[in-house]
């Protein structure tokens, strides 16, 4: 995960080269959560982009691929659920961001699942017309969930659903409910100096590689005024340093 003890020292040497003053811990934390969730967003966005990218054939295969190292990022988010509501109405998860799909929950019958894909549908008109067709009427073997403030699955037979999703960037079960665990730089003072406390800190709920994006979006934040390539290579320098530093 994105340390806060390099984000704040490198934010704190951007902000003294541009001679914009310092910046607190608590106006830093401030910025933090605004960050994180602004980068959290862009990873989506990202995925637009590199889909485009692969049909256009402009995106490298394998390992190099720009969508499949993407999604190898969001995997850091992703969750299984299952919901139940006799009314076949669920309430969705608290720490959900983004639903990536539903199944009934289904049984094991001579090692075979009888679990069945849902369509989903986030158009209340499209789900409308789904109802009424004679052709195309959700049933057992093709169900539909129309996904709005709850996910409401047709027909409503259906008890329970399976469903995957993305969590909330920082968000943490705890014991069955979950509540966001927002980024936090904390220290103690020795000597009339900071010190970096790690024991009551919390890293940015983000991937390593989103170091440098999480700087830029920290340093405009704080109204650091300077080129992006500038903040770039910078933080590039720091995430060196500290790599080597925990090598020896």
């Amino acid at each position: 995960m994105v340390s806060v003890e390099t984000v704040y020292e490198t934010l704190k040497d951007l902000l003294n080269k541009d001679q914009k003053g310092m910046i607190t811990p608590s106006m830093f934390n401030n910025y933090a959560q605004v960050a994180q969730m602004r980068v959290y967003s862009r990873i989506f966005d990202s995925v637009e982009v590199g889909t485009l990218k692969k049909k256009g054939g402009v995106d490298a295969g394998g390992g190099y691929s720009r969508t499949k190292v993407i999604r190898e990022d969001l995997s850091h988010y992703s969750k299984a659920a299952t919901l139940s509501d006799n009314d076949a109405i669920f309430s969705k998860p608290s720490d959900m961001f983004r639903l990536i799909s539903g199944e009934t929950a289904g049984a094991l019958l001579m090692g075979f699942s009888t679990s069945r894909p849902v369509e989903l549908c986030y158009d209340e008109e499209k789900i409308g017309r789904i109802l009424n067709s004679t052709l195309s009427a959700p049933s057992e073997e093709y169900p539909v969930a129309l996904v709005a403030g709850d996910i409401e699955i047709f027909p409503k037979n259906i008890k329970k659903l399976r469903i995957r999703y993305y969590r909330r960037a920082g968000s943490v079960d705890t014991g069955g409910t979950f509540q966001t665990t927002l980024p936090q730089y904390s220290y103690t003072t020795v000597s009339n100096i900071e010190v970096f406390d790690a024991t009551t800190a919390r890293n940015f709920d983000l991937p390593d590689r989103y170091l440098n994006d999480v700087v830029m979006e920290m340093a405009e934040l704080a109204g650091v005024s300077m080129r992006d390539q500038f903040v770039t290579s910078y933080a590039n320098a720091e995430q060196a340093s500290l790599k080597q530093e925990q090598i020896r």
